[in-house]
């Protein structure tokens, strides 16, 4: 089943999918560079000066000033908006194409043609640099989490020996590296290609994380993040979108594992490699999705947190929340400090993705 237009005859031969790729990392590399570099993220201060001189040789070893940091990351997450929305139609798109299929359940599987190859060299390119971006930006993966976050599950085991911008980016790596090596096997095999579309509509819920990431970041906070109405609202949908992005790639999953029909279509569909490598990949990313939603009821308690003691400083000092002060700066809150010095430190609500992810 092609599900995706076209026929053998009109696939792109191998070198012209390694040519592609090579054009989509140069291509978000000069998004990138093309983005605006302007900071608009607050300083917060830091108590630990022997962090934040560890902090400076970590910035130095990344290729960047002290002062560069910050606005490398913002151009970051707006090259990421970028990806997001192009990939969500894309998925959506093809998604919806097999459902008007007479046996939708093989192009969800197995749909393979060229307008997939454009997209899948397209995701390569993205996730090949966002591993590069990360690496630069690792003093700010920290998120605002701290190593007790969620009663100390939600980074553990890593927490008993790492911080948590550490875990993080080691987070990442697992997650970007597994997504290139997916997207490459599904080129090189010419199999999987419906699972993968389904890794395109993985985005979907990303595209409010990053609005969260960059309501955070600014300087002067919009007032939806001030207002725990606002914020309570926001991540409704953020978990609205999370279900219904990326629960039908579990849904599918669970469905071929069913005896009888599902079953048989994953035999008739796929040989043994292909089998063993989507299991692999189902288990891996449902595991990583159980993990996000962990990060999502921190990330949400802390957004609601701050925006209470917005609230209530704003009150105290006789004004409203829009002349609130940033939200990472708060004293009242009981988030905690990550080790970043005071001109790089934001905190940051991206999975990844996960991602976010």
């Amino acid at each position: 089943a092609d599900g995706g237009g076209g026929d053998d005859d009109d696939l792109l031969p191998g070198l012209a999918l390694v040519g592609l790729c090579a054009f989509w990392i140069c291509f978000w590399l000069l998004v990138l560079w093309v983005l605006p570099a302007r900071s608009r993220c607050a300083p917060s201060p830091s108590d630990e000066e022997a962090d934040v001189k560890k902090q400076d040789a970590a910035n130095k070893a990344s290729g960047l000033a002290h002062g560069d940091v910050v606005g490398f990351y913002l151009r970051k997450l707006r090259r990421m908006q970028i990806y997001c929305a192009v990939a969500s139609i894309a998925g959506l798109a093809l998604v919806t194409q097999c459902l008007f299929e007479p046996e939708p359940v093989l192009p969800l599987l197995a749909g393979y043609g060229p307008v997939h190859q454009v997209f899948f060299t397209m995701a390569i390119g993205h996730w090949t640099v966002n591993i590069w971006e990360d690496w630069c930006t690792r003093s700010l993966l920290g998120q605002g989490l701290s190593s007790d976050a969620g009663g100390g599950m939600v980074l553990f085991p890593l927490n008993l020996m790492c911080q948590p911008h550490q875990i993080m980016l080691v987070m990442y790596f697992l997650h970007h590296s597994m997504t290139v090596f997916a997207y490459s096997y599904s080129l090189a095999t010419q199999n999987l290609g419906g699972v993968m579309v389904q890794g395109l509509i993985f985005e979907v819920p990303v595209v409010f994380m990053l609005r969260r990431e960059m309501a955070v970041a600014a300087e002067v906070p919009p007032l939806w993040l001030r207002s725990p109405s606002s914020v309570n609202v926001h991540w409704l949908l953020t978990y609205t979108a999370f279900v219904l992005g990326r629960g039908p790639a579990t849904c599918l999953w669970i469905f071929s594992l069913t005896p009888g029909y599902g079953t048989d279509h994953l035999n008739e569909l796929l040989s043994l490699e292909a089998k063993t490598v989507y299991h692999l990949l189902a288990v891996f990313f449902t595991c990583l999705n159980l993990r996000i939603i962990g990060l999502f009821m921190c990330w949400h308690e802390q957004d609601v947190n701050n925006a209470r003691a917005s609230e209530a400083k704003a009150t105290s000092e006789g004004s409203s929340p829009r002349g609130a002060t940033t939200l990472g700066s708060t004293a009242d809150t009981d988030v905690a400090k990550s080790s970043i010095p005071e001109s790089d430190l934001v905190e940051t609500g991206s999975a990844a993705g996960l991602g976010k992810e």
